[in-house]
């Protein structure tokens, strides 16, 4: 792309990208794990060549498909008289699908978006978004889907990460992370709105008048003075954001039956890590010095070790020229 920055580009012996940094820490392949065959990973909207030149998923496929040789003919449907092999197969049990939280890569786009954000412009906000108690997932997920299309609509969310939880009562509620300003009533009276309607049609357990009143779109703010905290420059900084984290999404360790988080394309397309080789992690870049001594997650796969403050100057520069030229490309 023009006037891209200048990008690692992958090395000849490639076979060796064993080492993965994003703002949590390192993760290292062990030989069981094979490699990364990435230099950049994380964006599900862009790629970066061997040679290091930023281009679309969309067109990397392009030029893929222009290499691959046509397609064969496809195999002739049976025959009337043919048995369907298929028709007399027992259907084996349906296994209902489980959704659960990644928590590493939610924690890496919350940083990596903040991270690449104007330092003027600093900004992320996190909102807490509940239902009357008791109401069904399947109604649940359906209020907060029509909320958030409401508030898109309007111009209101631009940008945002949403992560589901449940409470001690057992009703699903959210907590929404937003890199932007949002007027708290507005974003009550629509919620109100959906819960007026589903109260209507039936669809909960809680009558009018009481939905008219119900509060259940609230914004975090400093337990003190009241006043809204902004996780991306708060005198805290990022342990106030790292501890926000921790509290209410790498302690939640449910199940649910829909998506457990999801996020908009802002907070997808930008990348949340660098790939290297072992000997360009210790000797050129020497992140040993940035990380714990004893790793925090080991298996026969990989060794995962934390930053004890943060990750390095050189790769928070190395994402953040990325990341910028991404977001003002959008």
């Amino acid at each position: 792309m023009k006037d891209q920055p200048q990008l690692l580009v992958v090395p000849h012996f490639f076979e060796h990208l064993n080492v993965r940094a994003d703002h949590n820490g390192i993760t290292v392949l062990k030989p069981l794990a094979g490699r990364w065959k990435k230099r950049y990973t994380g964006s599900k909207a862009y790629e970066v060549t061997i040679n290091g030149e930023l281009v679309t998923r969309k067109g990397l496929q392009e030029l893929l498909n222009k290499d691959r040789p046509a397609p064969g003919k496809k195999k002739a449907p049976p025959t009337k008289g043919t048995p369907d092999i298929k028709a007399n197969h027992t259907p084996e049990t349906k296994v209902e699908k489980t959704y659960r939280i990644n928590k590493p890569e939610i924690r890496a786009r919350l940083y990596s978006y903040i991270a690449a954000q104007p330092h003027k412009k600093n900004e992320l906000y996190f909102w807490t978004v509940t239902f009357p108690m008791k109401t069904s997932d399947e109604t649940i997920y359906k209020l907060f889907n029509t909320w958030l299309t409401k508030l898109r609509t309007k111009n209101l969310l631009r940008q945002y990460l949403w992560v589901a939880e449940r409470q001690k009562n057992g009703t699903l509620h959210f907590h929404i992370a937003i890199p932007h300003k949002m007027p708290a009533k507005t974003a009550n009276r629509e919620m109100m709105v959906c819960l007026c309607n589903a109260s209507k049609a039936g669809e909960i357990d809680y009558n009018l008048h009481a939905c008219k009143r119900y509060n259940g779109v609230d914004i975090s703010k400093n337990r003190n003075n009241r006043t809204v905290t902004n996780f991306a420059c708060s005198k805290r900084g990022k342990r106030a954001l790292t501890n926000y984290i921790t509290k209410y999404i790498t302690k939640n360790d449910g199940h649910f039956t829909h998506l457990a988080w999801h996020n908009s394309r802002g907070f997808s397309m930008l990348f949340t890590g660098v790939t290297f080789t072992y000997d360009e992690s210790r000797n050129k870049y020497k992140w040993r010095f940035y990380t714990t001594s004893k790793p925090a997650i080991e298996n026969e796969y990989f060794t995962y070790y934390p930053w004890i403050n943060g990750p390095p100057p050189n790769l928070e520069g190395e994402l953040f020229k990325l990341n910028t030229f991404i977001q003002n490309l959008n």
